[in-house]
């Protein structure tokens, strides 16, 4: 080994084959602590050797840098040519040079997913309940942000870039969310309505979806896209801003920026033909290009369609003081039946389906005019397939 090898403080040593058979061995120090220099191979000396096993003996192969700056090196990340330690330090691996440090004590810390930024968390100087999280730019080693919680446990680590604008660690008794405004977001949110939630074959069903932005920040390149259920035809399709195509059965809306606090709208006019008898879905989402979306779930939506081979009873612009029921009979003493009536002030249609004995099979909701907050629940209707005359329901 070569005489200017140190000695080695409780060292370590790895052994691996290479492909053309001979032995590369790593040998490892232990790494400095600032508190006690002395407990680490101290000096300028490197603390990682690689030697190459061969006829001729050991020869050295490369060597890793002088000490590191810390011991808190557990957590680390890799991006453009650089490794990103927890404590701050940067280090350039392909030349075994360390760079400058970042101002922060960290303890953990994660990389940003398509930015030049980096995520810290520190331990207080003065109270261990208290945690602090510095958000960085790099190359330039700017702070941008800092955050401050009151923490139950301790210690607490793993720093994880959740996306977009989110963030979590965990102590030993918390798992701990936040989002920072120094990282560009912008929380799209799809909903829509149709015009009825039943149609006769034959006839049409307008559907609306609208594209809100909650922000912060402005969203671009912004794309809406829908999915007609099979059997479906598509009349028409307009938006109040941009373009919109079809691609078979798919409308894509191009809504290019929506800004925030803003919205658009994609509006289409649908034809089902009797193959797409039943219930039909229609499935739409939007995503964008620039920036990160913190929240996904809202980005999707589903609305069902009963396609009907007759037209459904229709109370619009009747006036009335009685329910209006209809019944149809169906093959083996079935029946369904069209219940319409008053709710407070307004009308809902409603669809019983009964089996041979009287028992209820299904019920559905088919149109409900009043505010959805007086719409009954899905577990209250789940208590009637099964049912028949004189069996009791839970209020």
């Amino acid at each position: 080994m070569p005489a200017s090898t140190p000695t080695f403080f409780a060292p370590s040593a790895e052994y691996t084959a290479a492909s053309d058979g001979s032995v590369v061995i790593v040998i490892k120090g232990r790494l400095q602590n600032q508190a006690d220099p002395n407990t680490g191979t101290g000096g300028n000396s490197p603390d990682v050797f690689r030697m190459v096993v061969d006829a001729g003996g050991l020869t050295l192969l490369d060597n890793g840098p002088s000490d590191l700056p810390s011991y808190y090196q557990t957590e680390m990340k890799y991006r453009n040519g650089k490794l990103y330690f927890g404590s701050g330090s940067v280090m350039n691996p392909a030349t075994w040079t360390m760079e400058s440090d970042f101002p922060v004590a960290g303890i953990s810390m994660d990389l940003v997913g398509g930015t030049n930024l980096v995520a810290f968390l520190a331990n207080d100087s003065i109270s261990y309940s208290v945690a602090h999280a510095f958000i960085f730019s790099y190359p330039a080693r700017q702070q941008l942000r800092q955050i401050d919680f009151n923490v139950s446990g301790y210690p607490f680590a793993n720093l994880t870039w959740c996306g977009a604008d989110r963030f979590a660690f965990r102590s030993t008794s918390e798992l701990i969310f936040f989002r920072s405004s120094a990282i560009a977001s912008s929380d799209l949110r799809l909903s829509g309505s149709q015009s009825t939630n039943a149609v006769a074959a034959g006839d049409t069903v307008t559907l609306q979806l609208t594209v809100s932005n909650s922000g912060p920040n402005n969203a671009s390149s912004v794309f809406l896209t829908n999915a007609v259920p099979a059997g479906v035809d598509i009349v028409s399709c307009s938006v109040s801003q941009g373009t919109v195509t079809t691609n078979g059965n798919y409308l894509i809306a191009a809504l290019g920026t929506v800004s925030a606090s803003g919205g658009d709208t994609m509006t289409a006019v649908l034809s089902p033909a009797a193959t797409a008898i039943g219930w039909i879905t229609n499935i739409a989402e939007v995503a964008s290009a620039n920036p990160a979306d913190p929240v996904l779930f809202n980005n999707r939506l589903q609305r069902a369609l009963l396609v009907l081979p007759f037209a459904p009873p229709t109370m619009s612009g009747v006036d009335f003081d009685d329910q209006l029921i209809v019944r149809y009979a169906g093959p083996d003493g079935r029946y369904a039946y069209f219940d319409t009536h008053l709710v407070r002030t307004l009308p809902e249609t409603i669809l019983v389906l009964l089996a041979a004995d009287g028992r209820i099979r299904r019920i559905d909701i088919l149109s409900f005019e009043e505010p959805e907050d007086y719409m009954p629940t899905e577990r209250w209707l789940q208590q009637f397939p099964g049912r028949g005359p004189g069996d009791e329901l839970n209020a």
